[in-house]
């Protein structure tokens, strides 16, 4: 069973990786449609992350596309990257890393004290981080799918074919 769902998922994520990488548009505006998609996973806007995606994407001339399919393709890792946004941030702002027992904790049942003494311990940090981490990650990720979808059209301009992930 386990099995059958993870085969299931991997199908759909190189469906979908497929359907990103065939984008009729230029290399540019799809790697820069792409980076607006990561930066919207690493920003604390889980509500308006699709919105602020499509309107930064076509406000900047970049392709809306790209940057939802990008958005939803990785909403998966979005705890990751808040977790690591807050590693950042507090990295960078006490030189020590935040306390784990903050991610662990039961916080659903948690009493409004709680709730605001983890908003100031995370807060500074997390805002920190998003924006050192979207600045970072959004630069790596637009410079290297420009390059591979420059590199997917040189090899079918030449006939080669394209050397990407296939059903």
């Amino acid at each position: 069973m386990l099995k059958e769902l993870i085969e299931k998922y991997r199908q759909i994520f190189i469906e979908r990786y497929n359907k990103l990488m065939s984008l009729p548009d230029a290399p540019h505006k799809i790697a820069g449609g792409m980076a607006v998609g990561v930066a919207m996973l690493f920003l604390p806007i889980p509500i308006f992350g699709y919105p602020l995606a499509y309107f930064a994407a076509w406000l900047m001339g970049f392709n809306v596309i790209a940057a939802l399919l990008t958005l939803i393709l990785f909403k998966w890792a979005a705890p990751f990257f808040f977790a690591l946004d807050v590693i950042v941030g507090s990295l960078l702002l006490t030189g020590k890393p935040v306390p784990l027992y903050l991610f662990t904790s039961n916080l659903e049942f948690a009493s409004v004290n709680t709730w605001l003494t983890l908003g100031k311990t995370m807060g500074h940090p997390l805002l920190v981080g998003a924006i050192v981490n979207t600045i970072v990650v959004c630069t790596l990720v637009y410079f290297i799918s420009r390059r591979v979808l420059q590199k997917k059209i040189t090899l079918t301009q030449a006939g080669q074919g394209s050397r990407f992930i296939r059903k």
